[in-house]
């Protein structure tokens, strides 16, 4: 059995420290700081004239990069092709935001809404009838607990509106 190597507390207490700092580091807005360029990633970010949300200024697209000057408290001091200003520190990035990714081609939406009602009538007529394609989509009981055939026979016993109304007349009270 190979001898275990030893390292010193003081070397394992050192390395624990330093990850704990990179790691509060790159947690902060003050790694923002360090990262000299930014990029609006909220559509509703402005730069603000003074470092408080209430402070006007003009609206920036998502994507711009803005050179990072300083900070105070959560917000950044920053620098745009043409102004300088504030934004808040939550609403940039050191990454550009990512670009839309396109899985196919458009869909007529009026033929997917069709679609997707007649799969939902289909879908509540048969739960109420307590029929399901598959036993794992069968919340109550096995496919065996069912009569199905007695089922389907009392849904095409068809009643006249003379009927249904005798029938509710003598049955009113109970």
């Amino acid at each position: 059995m190979p001898a275990r190597t030893k390292y010193s507390p003081m070397k394992n207490n050192l390395t624990s420290w330093l990850l704990g700092v990179i790691l509060i580091i790159t947690a902060s807005p003050l790694f923002l700081v360090l990262a000299r360029t930014v990029y609006v990633q909220n559509p509703s970010t402005r730069l603000l004239s003074a470092p408080a949300m209430q402070a006007g200024g003009p609206k920036l697209p998502v994507g711009s990069s803005l050179g990072v000057k300083g900070q105070q408290g959560l917000f950044l001091k920053v620098q745009s092709t043409s102004n300088s200003g504030w934004v808040p520190g939550l609403y940039v990035s050191a990454s550009p935001p990512g670009q839309r990714v396109n899985f196919g081609t458009a869909i007529d939406r009026s033929t997917a809404a069709k679609a997707r009602a007649r799969a939902g009538t289909f879908s509540q007529t048969a739960a109420a009838r307590g029929y399901a394609s598959t036993q794992t989509m069968r919340p109550r009981g096995n496919r065996a607990d069912f009569d199905f055939t007695s089922i389907e026979w009392m849904e095409a016993i068809q009643f006249s509106d003379e009927e249904r109304t005798e029938f509710e007349r003598i049955n009113a009270g109970h």
